[in-house]
């Protein structure tokens, strides 16, 4: 048998993937007793339902995709662990199957799962659920056939048996109740809250936040294929408060298949109003915006893509990108403008952001925190190199901490379909991980906003199936 371990599930809803505990019977001393536990219960229903199945010839080689529902069972829960254990551990081979090993990739589709139980030669693709519901753990799931390779194909072998589906249920018990709880401590939690704000009908490029009308709490900009939108945080609502379009700026030659774009906000003339500078990658310019009290006037137009705003000599400085034609990364090169010039010295990344941010360090130097294609989280001082690098970092991410040894960031994690996860993680490891979300993070404000009473940073997603986008408020 085949493991594969995933996240949240993302398949259909009539796929619950309880089989892992259809091969639980007779393990498990921390559940062990005269009367069956949770785990035994649901396993020794469900490891009868699969023998069933298999019949006298087994099963051969199966690839089993392993998955709590990252809502009432959260992904990392010891439960998972245990189960996960007992399928390595002691497998039960009156099903016929070949061997277990354990793989850590996730797969986020059907499709993929498939593809990669055919890429390990297994003739079976279980996908297996876990969840809590009316006190009980629920384990359903469904055996699929797969179609036979090429070879099998030629010596005449023949998958017919229809898929089958699984389901067993059993009331919690203490052991496991205890088990679930531990999985939710408060150290690891209580800090920190996520809550969804509002909803659009439209895919979100960039999301920041700043002192756009002067009063006390940071207004949230959003930046959307045509347009950008100011919003007011007023009662515990985000209102509209000035809309622009982009409609007059040039369409580029290339546009993007995905769409894309950056969105700066900094106050370079020191009236305590900050400016928007707009980039949407399907237009061959940008912009800079300003808010009158009534709406956003546009005062000029940008060659490339605003990333940073910095002082050198007391003057303000622009760092500006250029995007790959057709693609929905930035180059390597940037330039150094000075804000009413049009262009700088160069300089290069050691790659192709698809996020870049700017911080100050401890000592008040500039910093350059970026993200490449393949989700490797860079955070560099120009003027001195690399100072910290992470792999598996998502488009949306914000540094806590960015100066000393103790640096913090909070990031999604990089992947390119189905839910995603919030992780905080500092130079020791990972500090706190939050439950799936049912979406892809885009993007991430780079600071901490003043919302009311409270203090935190605005992150901007959309569902799976692309129907536009949400906006959530991150707190500590």
């Amino acid at each position: 048998m085949i493991i594969e371990r995933t996240g949240r599930w993302t398949g259909p809803r009539t796929w619950p993937g309880v089989l892992l505990l259809a091969l639980v019977v007779g393990w498990s001393p921390l559940w062990a007793g005269d009367v069956q536990n949770t785990l035994e219960a649901v396993g020794t229903n469900l490891l009868e339902q699969l023998q069933q199945a298999a019949g006298p010839r087994g099963l051969g080689r199966v690839a089993l995709l392993l998955e709590a529902d990252g809502e009432t069972i959260p992904s990392s829960s010891r439960v998972i662990q245990v189960l996960e254990s007992m399928l390595l551990n002691r497998f039960n081979r009156s099903l016929g199957i070949e061997e277990t090993r354990l793989l850590s990739a996730p797969v986020r589709s059907e499709a993929a799962a498939r593809a990669r139980a055919r890429e390990l030669g297994a003739a079976w693709l279980l996908r297996v659920r876990l969840s809590i519901a009316k006190d009980e753990l629920v384990a359903s799931g469904d055996l699929l056939p797969l179609e036979p390779t090429f070879w099998e194909s030629l010596a005449g072998v023949s998958r017919r048996q229809p898929a089958r589906h699984f389901f067993a249920s059993a009331a919690l018990d203490r052991e496991v109740r205890l088990t679930l709880e531990l999985g939710r401590s408060p150290e690891r939690r209580a800090n920190w809250s996520l809550r969804e704000v509002m909803r659009l009908d439209t895919i979100v490029l960039d999301v920041a936040c700043g002192q756009v009308d002067g009063e006390a709490d940071d207004e949230v900009v959003v930046l959307v294929p045509g347009a950008v939108a100011v919003y007011r945080w007023r009662n515990d609502t985000l209102m509209l408060l000035a809309r622009h379009s982009l409609a007059s700026l040039p369409d580029s030659r290339e546009p993007t298949r995905v769409p894309s774009g950056n969105l700066l906000l900094a106050d370079f003339n020191d009236d305590g109003r900050d400016e928007l500078f707009v980039r949407s990658f399907n237009k061959q310019q940008g912009e800079l915006l300003s808010f009158g009290g009534a709406a956003l006037r546009s005062w000029r137009r940008l060659a490339g893509v605003p990333l940073c705003l910095w002082h050198r000599a007391g003057r303000p400085v622009m760092l500006l990108g250029s995007t790959e034609p057709g693609s929905n990364r930035l180059q390597s090169r940037y330039q150094l403008v000075d804000i009413n010039a049009s262009s700088g010295p160069e300089g290069t990344l050691a790659g192709k952001p698809i996020r870049l941010r700017c911080y100050n360090s401890a000592t008040g130097r500039d910093l350059l925190a970026w993200v490449d294609k393949l989700g490797v989280f860079h955070l560099e001082e120009p003027a001195a190199g690399e100072l910290w690098r992470l792999e598996g970092v998502g488009s949306a991410f914000t540094l806590l901490d960015a100066g000393g040894e103790q640096r913090q960031l909070v990031h999604s994690q990089a992947v390119f379909s189905g839910p995603d996860r919030m992780i905080v993680r500092g130079t020791a490891g990972e500090l706190w991980q939050g439950d799936s979300l049912d979406l892809l993070l885009l993007s991430m404000t780079r600071q901490q906003c003043r919302a009311g009473e409270s203090r935190g940073w605005w992150l901007a997603g959309r569902p799976a199936d692309g129907s536009g986008s949400r906006i959530f408020f991150l707190t500590r």
